[in-house]
């Protein structure tokens, strides 16, 4: 994945490497995927909230509409949506899954967030 428009958000598949590091992954779906959690309450904690929505919804596009990510489920994309830095952005984004994901099993989005004492992340 490449951060292709830093002002609008933009990411794409980085061609020469996407299938080897997609592959990578899948390798360890789970362990992944919390990765991601803490990178994404990262880019919000250090300023850079602005990437977190873009980059959630290319991911669940790979995953979902483009079938690259196989192990990816319902919970993993609800933790990242959860890491959403501002509450209105939360909700728009899980509203936004719920049209996408209708065939994924559905957790409640967490309303509050407390990223000190979360354990999940």
């Amino acid at each position: 994945m490449k951060l292709y428009n830093d002002i609008k958000g933009i990411f794409r598949r980085k061609r020469s490497t996407y299938k080897d590091r997609y592959y990578y992954l899948q390798s360890n779906p789970s362990e992944n995927y919390r990765r991601i959690t803490r990178v994404l309450v990262s880019i919000g904690e250090l300023g850079l909230e602005r990437f977190q929505v873009p980059w959630i919804e290319f991911l669940i596009k790979e995953g979902i509409d483009n079938a690259l990510f196989p192990t990816l489920d319902g919970e993993s994309i609800m933790h990242w949506i959860t890491a959403i830095k501002y509450e209105e952005e939360r909700q728009v984004m899980f509203r936004k899954y719920q049209k996408l994901a209708g065939h994924m099993p559905l957790v409640s989005p967490i309303q509050t967030r407390n990223v000190g004492n979360r354990s999940d992340v």
